[in-house]
C-alpha cells in the first residue's frame, strides 16, 4: 500500500494543460450531452440538472485550481436531503465528495475516495440547522493545491477549511454532481480557474455559529438559580450511603480571579452548573472510528455521536476548550445525628488531577483517570450546611510543567495544614508532563472532569472496611475486614447471610464470629470458610447471583451492615485449558469497547450486552479501558464474562520507557481495580495491558529484562490483591523461551 501511495504521489499533476476559462451552465438545454458515471437516473428537465444513484461530469479533466459554485436541493416529497457534489474527479476512484445530509444527522462532508483503500474522510461538520426538502442551497467550494474550503448560503467564512497532505492521490478532473441515492436537483453551475496561490495569504478562518455572550450568561443564570444542594434529612441506624450525583456548580480556571474557590465563605453566585458523573469536554474514543485530515480532527464512533458530543459541550454556559482546569462545588446539608458518625467520601473516577476539600480544608488529592479516591471525612463535617470543593486539572498550559492556572494547594499553604503536608507536597510534583502522560486507555482529547459517581458513605465508629470473597462450588472463603475508628476497644460480633438476588429468598445465614476484639483505633482482617452449600453457580448461560450480606453487632444492637452481590463459581487454567466450574470452557466473545462512549447509561451497558447474547457471544475484553462498576455490574447480571485489562495500551513497547514516577501511577491504580472489582464473578481473568510487545522489540537486552521485572513485580502484587483468578501478560503475549532462553525468564512471574 506504501509503495502504491508513493508512486501516486510521484504522478504529474497535470495529464493535459487546463486551457479552457470559466465554465458555466444554468441547464436550459434539455439535450446537452452529459457524461454519466453510475446505473442511475442522470438528466436534465424543467431548467434543472436531476441525478440518482448516479453523476455527472462537467468541465475538463485537467482542471485543478479552480472555485465552483451551484445550487441544489432535494425535492419537496423527499424524505430527507442528500446533496452530493465532487471535483478532481481523476477517474472514477480518485475524487473528492463533498455531502450535505439532513436527515438522523445534520452534516457537512468532505472526503478523499481513492482506489485500494487511499480514500479518507477529510472532515465532517456538524450543521446548525435542519436542511429541508424543497429548499435551495448554494455551496462554493475553492480547491487550490492542496488547500480546500467549502463555503454554505453565501456565508463569508468556509464551514470547512483543510490541507490535503495526499492531495497527489486526487490530482485534477471533472466537477461532479450527484451521486446520492434520493433524487437531487442542481442549478446554477460556474467552475472558474484560480491562481494556484490564490489562497497563500488567506488566513483559516472557520464559519462557527456562536452562542451570542447574552444568551450564554441567560443560560449561567438560569441553570444557576436551579441549582439546589444535597439535603440529607436523617440517616440510618447503621450504614448510609448518599449519592452526590447531579448537578454540581462549575467554574473554569480562566473565571477564577483571585478567589479562593475552596472556602466557603467565597460567593458562588456567578458559578456555572455542570452534570457529575460526566466529562466537561467531548468523548472522543481511538478506536470508535477514526481521525480525519492526518489525525487533526477526531471524529468518534459515528457521525451521530460525534455531532452529539459535540453539541453536548458546545451547549455549555462556557467555553470548554478554553478549560484546562476547573473547580467543582457541591453543597450539602446534614443532620445533627452527624457528630456521631464516621464519613468516608466517595469518587469512583476523577480525570486526571484532583485536589479535594471540605469546608475549606484539604482531604485528598488524587492523580490518575481510573482510580477510586476514598478518604475520611469526619472530622471535617459538621451539622447543617457543608462545602465539598474539588480543583481538577486536566493538562497545563506548557511542558514546562507549569499551570496557566493558579496552584491553589500553594494558596492553601502548608503552614495552614500542617497535618497534610505530606500528600500536598506529593501533589505539587505532579508536573505537566506527567499530567500528560498520565494512563487514559483509549480516551482521546485529554478527558477530563469528576466522569464517575460520587457518595458519601456514613456509618458508626466500627465498621467494615472491605470484603474479598472467594467463591468455591459449595461455598466460599471470606476475607472481611474491620476497622475501630472509636477511642476505646471494642467486641462485635460478625454474622453472613446469603441470599438469592432476584427473589431475595434466603439461601444462608450463620453468626460467623464472636466476640471479635478490635482495639481503639485498631484494624483486622478476618478469614473464614463457610462449606457443604449447594448454590446456582454463575455461568454466562445461566448467570446466578447472591447477596452477601456481613453484619455486625454490639451486645446484640447493630453497628454496621455491608451486601456485596456476588456469585459462586470458578474459573482456572488446567491441561492448557479454561476451565468454569470445573468444566472445559471455550471463549467465544471478541473485543467490545462501548463502555468508553457512555459509561454512566445502565440502558447501554444492559442492551448491549443482549445484543452479544443473541449474536452468541459470551465473553469480551475492557479493551484498555477498564470499565466501571455500572457496566461490571450489568456484566454479572447478563452473563457476559469479561477479561479484564489495564489502562495503559502499549507500556514500554519498542524502546520507550517512561518517566518512573509515571509506571508507578499506573501500577498502583491498576492494583487498586483489582481491590475494587474482585468480587465480581463476571470477571473471569486479569489483563496487565494491551499489547506491550517489549519482550519482542526492546532492541536493548538489559532494558528488555528490567522491563520485565517491572510488570513481573505488579504480576506478583496482582496474586497478593487476587489468588483465585488468573493472570494475562498482555493481550497477546507468549513466553518465548525459544527465542530468549530460559535464563531470561528466571525470577519473572
Amino acid at each position: 500500500m506504501k509503495q502504491l501511495i508513493s508512486i501516486l504521489l510521484s504522478l504529474p499533476l497535470f495529464g493535459s494543460v487546463w486551457v479552457n476559462a470559466q465554465v458555466s451552465e444554468t441547464f436550459d438545454n434539455p439535450s446537452l450531452p452529459l457524461l454519466i458515471k453510475g446505473r442511475g437516473d442522470c438528466k436534465i428537465e424543467r431548467g434543472v440538472f436531476r441525478s440518482r444513484s448516479a453523476y455527472a461530469c462537467f468541465g475538463d479533466p485537467a482542471q485543478r485550481n479552480c472555485r465552483i459554485t451551484f445550487s441544489a436541493r432535494t425535492p419537496e416529497d423527499a424524505g430527507q436531503v442528500q446533496i452530493w457534489a465532487g471535483f478532481r474527479a481523476y477517474n472514477r476512484f480518485d475524487r473528492y465528495v463533498v455531502g450535505m445530509k439532513g436527515g438522523l444527522q445534520d452534516d457537512l462532508y468532505l472526503s478523499r475516495m481513492g482506489y485500494m483503500g487511499t480514500d479518507e474522510l477529510l472532515d465532517i461538520v456538524p450543521l446548525d440547522f435542519h436542511p429541508v426538502p424543497g429548499e435551495w442551497y448554494s455551496f462554493k467550494i475553492e480547491a487550490c493545491n492542496h488547500r480546500i474550503r467549502v463555503f454554505l448560503n453565501d456565508e463569508p467564512l468556509p464551514r470547512m477549511d483543510v490541507e490535503d497532505a495526499n492531495a497527489g492521490l486526487a490530482p485534477q478532473g471533472y466537477v461532479t454532481l450527484g451521486g446520492g441515492w434520493i433524487t437531487t436537483e442542481f442549478d446554477n453551475l460556474v467552475i472558474e480557474p484560480i491562481d494556484e496561490k490564490a489562497l497563500n495569504d488567506v488566513p483559516v478562518q472557520i464559519y462557527k455559529k456562536n452562542i451570542p455572550v447574552r444568551e450564554k450568561e441567560s443560560k449561567r443564570r438560569v441553570e444557576r438559580a436551579s441549582y439546589q444542594p444535597v439535603v440529607v434529612d436523617r440517616l440510618n441506624t447503621c450504614r448510609t450511603e448518599i449519592s452526590l450525583d447531579g448537578r454540581w456548580l462549575f467554574l473554569p480556571g480562566y473565571e477564577v480571579k483571585g478567589t479562593r474557590p475552596e472556602q466557603p465563605e467565597t460567593a458562588d453566585r456567578d458559578w456555572h452548573t455542570m452534570n457529575v458523573p460526566d466529562f466537561w469536554n467531548p468523548v472522543r474514543i481511538w478506536l470508535h472510528g477514526e481521525t480525519m485530515n492526518q489525525g487533526k480532527f477526531p471524529k468518534g464512533v459515528s457521525d451521530t455521536y460525534y455531532q452529539q458530543e459535540t453539541a453536548r459541550c458546545e451547549g455549555y454556559s462556557f467555553d470548554y476548550r478554553k478549560t484546562k482546569a476547573a473547580w467543582y462545588r457541591q453543597w450539602i446539608e446534614l443532620p445533627q445525628s452527624i457528630q456521631n458518625k464516621q464519613v468516608e467520601l466517595n469518587f469512583d473516577a476523577v480525570s486526571k488531577k484532583a485536589d479535594v476539600y471540605i469546608n475549606g480544608v484539604p482531604v485528598a488529592s488524587h492523580a490518575g483517570m481510573f482510580g477510586e479516591i476514598k478518604t475520611d471525612v469526619t472530622n471535617y463535617l459538621k451539622p447543617g450546611s457543608n462545602l465539598i470543593a474539588v480543583y481538577v486539572i486536566k493538562e497545563d498550559a506548557d511542558s514546562s510543567g507549569k499551570s496557566e492556572e493558579p496552584d491553589y494547594y500553594s494558596i492553601a499553604r502548608l503552614d495552614e495544614h500542617p497535618e497534610k503536608a505530606k500528600e500536598l507536597e506529593a501533589s505539587a510534583n505532579i508536573t505537566g508532563k506527567i499530567l500528560k502522560d498520565i494512563a487514559h486507555g483509549f480516551y482521546g482529547g485529554n478527558p477530563a472532569g469528576i466522569w464517575q459517581p460520587v457518595k458519601l458513605i456514613v456509618t458508626n465508629a466500627v465498621k467494615i472496611e472491605d470484603v474479598f470473597i472467594r467463591p468455591a462450588l459449595d461455598g466460599a472463603s471470606f476475607d472481611v475486614t474491620l476497622r475501630n475508628y472509636s477511642g476505646k476497644t471494642q467486641k462485635v460480633n460478625l454474622a453472613t447471610e446469603i441470599t438469592e438476588a432476584p427473589t431475595q429468598h434466603p439461601f444462608y445465614s450463620e453468626h460467623s464470629l464472636k466476640n471479635i476484639e478490635l482495639k481503639a483505633g485498631g484494624e483486622q482482617t478476618l478469614t473464614y470458610t463457610v462449606r457443604n452449600l449447594k448454590p446456582r453457580l454463575w455461568t454466562p448461560q445461566h448467570p446466578h447471583l447472591y447477596d452477601f450480606t456481613f453484619k455486625l453487632t454490639n451486645k446484640k444492637n447493630p453497628e454496621d451492615q455491608l451486601t456485596v452481590r456476588s456469585g459462586f463459581r470458578t474459573f482456572e487454567v488446567k491441561n492448557g485449558l479454561f476451565y468454569l466450574n470445573n468444566q472445559p470452557y471455550w471463549l467465544r466473545g471478541g473485543n467490545h469497547t462501548p463502555f468508553a462512549l457512555a459509561p454512566n447509561d445502565p440502558v447501554l451497558a444492559h442492551r448491549f450486552y443482549q445484543v452479544m447474547k443473541a449474536g452468541n457471544i459470551e465473553i469480551t475484553r475492557t479493551h484498555t479501558t477498564p470499565y466501571n462498576k455500572l457496566w461490571i455490574n450489568a456484566a454479572d447480571e447478563n452473563g457476559i464474562g469479561i477479561s479484564h485489562e489495564g489502562t495503559w495500551p502499549w507500556l514500554m513497547i519498542n524502546a520507550s520507557m517512561p518517566d518512573t514516577a509515571l509506571i508507578a501511577l499506573w501500577a498502583d491504580e491498576y492494583l487498586s481495580l483489582l481491590k475494587k472489582y474482585r468480587n465480581h464473578p463476571s470477571i473471569l481473568f486479569w489483563t496487565v495491558n494491551n499489547e506491550m510487545k517489549f519482550y519482542d522489540n526492546e532492541p536493548d537486552p538489559v532494558k528488555r529484562k528490567r522491563k520485565m521485572a517491572i510488570i513481573s513485580d505488579v504480576v506478583k502484587r496482582m496474586r497478593e490483591i487476587d489468588p483465585t483468578r488468573p493472570l494475562s501478560f498482555d493481550s497477546n503475549y507468549r513466553r518465548n523461551e525459544a527465542k530468549y532462553g530460559k535464563a531470561f525468564y528466571e525470577g519473572i512471574d
